[in-house]
């Protein structure tokens, strides 16, 4: 192999890169290597972790993004905790091989991406397509190298928490794989360029902003104002049971229904001291149209996830005493991750409209979903852990009229 400084004509052997900034970097994983053999660091303990769980250092660690803040009841010493919470990073690698390289992990340490929920996947994705265009804001770069380096053959320096690398390129710049002789990548100050990328983000923000406004007074919605009703809901453990057993049921029942047992729990858990209302219209459901329905309407798949919701809760709403409440209920406990439930409190939270008498459209319910997902990607919480956020918070706020 010629060395970098060889510039003879027609050598088209690979050829290296002098980075010395990164020696430090190879010397610090060795380091780590060495004391978690000798049982001197938790299993999974790595930088990536450690940053993840200091939201107070970010600033010293060169974060730019943080989608969500550690979860306090985690067990440091679990194995399954290695940076537990929902949401993750965006930061600078301290060690680059380009201006602007960017590293995004969630806060949950992996080894494997298919070790995650789809979910989490999602989420980690969303991440990277954030910090790629964060990238391209900040630097306008003539490319941008995307990878993930999974396990130890795949050259992955920490390959006990995935990250992405986000590098920025030029042409005639250094190779993100290979090496390229008399190239020398010289980083700009650290503290320099992730102040950059910090008013980027900023504006970014400004742009795009979680722009929840209530259509009676123009206020807008504070997503601060959810944070201490964060896992507080008060039927958490029904809740938990109920999404337990259809998630039972849907791995074992091809293709997926409900019966009216499995349907009554549900209503009960969505209506409580509403649910003799409509028991006289719901005493119309047979047993075959129960089954039918919820069946076609479970089958319903479309590439437009909008439109799948829509036709969705127009099916289920084929059943006598099922409104658009019930409905979205239902399917926010056989799929969680994807529906919230349309209630008039959590309602309230967001756009500060009393509509306990009005009901809801399906506009709005796609409405208020859309807003609970923008405010669960900000927070870096579950969809589901939003909805019954604003429930409680709706709960506690919303005047009561009288009588």
């Amino acid at each position: 192999m010629s060395s970098a400084g060889s510039t003879a004509a027609g050598d088209d052997e690979s050829r290296s890169l002098f980075a010395p900034w990164r020696m430090s970097y190879m010397t610090m994983l060795e380091r780590a290597g060495e004391e978690a053999a000798a049982g001197g660091k938790k299993r999974g303990s790595c930088f990536l972790r450690d940053y993840w769980l200091n939201p107070a250092d970010d600033a010293k660690n060169h974060v730019i993004v943080r989608t969500g803040i550690p979860t306090p009841t985690m067990s440091e010493s679990s194995s399954e905790s290695s940076g537990g919470g929902r949401g993750g990073l965006i930061m600078l690698n301290k060690y680059p091989y380009a201006n602007g390289h960017l590293l995004v992990c969630l806060g949950e340490s992996r080894g494997r991406l298919l070790e995650y929920s789809e979910a989490q996947r999602a989420e980690f994705w969303s991440m990277v397509d954030l910090a790629v265009e964060l990238v391209e804001r900040a630097l306008n770069p003539q490319g941008v190298n995307v990878g993930v380096n999974q396990g130890n053959a795949a050259g992955a320096g920490v390959p006990e928490h995935v990250h992405a690398h986000v590098v920025p390129r030029w042409a005639g710049d250094v190779n993100f794989m290979s090496a390229c002789a008399n190239v020398r990548v010289i980083p700009s100050a650290l503290e320099e360029m992730a102040g950059r990328m910090r008013g980027v983000w900023g504006e970014m923000q400004a742009a795009f902003p979680i722009a929840i406004r209530s259509e009676s007074t123009g206020a807008a919605f504070d997503e601060k104002d959810l944070l201490p009703f964060h896992g507080m809901a008060e039927d958490q453990s029904e809740t938990d049971r109920l999404k337990v057993l259809l998630a039972s049921l849907r791995r074992d029942r091809k293709p997926f229904y409900l019966t009216s047992v499995e349907l009554e729990p549900i209503l009960r858990w969505k209506l409580r001291g509403q649910y003799s209302r409509t028991a006289k219209h719901r005493a119309t459901n047979s047993e075959e149209d129960i089954r039918a329905i919820t069946q076609s309407a479970f089958a319903i798949v479309n590439s437009d996830k909008e439109e799948e919701a829509r036709l969705r809760l127009e099916k289920l709403q084929e059943l006598g005493g099922i409104g658009i409440g019930v409905a979205s209920a239902i399917l926010s406990l056989v799929h969680p991750s994807e529906y919230v439930v349309i209630d008039p409190f959590g309602w309230w939270a967001i756009y500060r409209e009393d509509r306990s008498d009005k009901g809801f459209t399906i506009s709005q319910y796609l409405r208020y979903r859309a807003a609970a997902a923008k405010i669960a990607s900000s927070l870096g919480w579950t969809v589901q852990e939003v909805d019954h956020a604003l429930w409680s918070l709706g709960m506690k706020q919303m005047p009561r009229k009288p009588g």
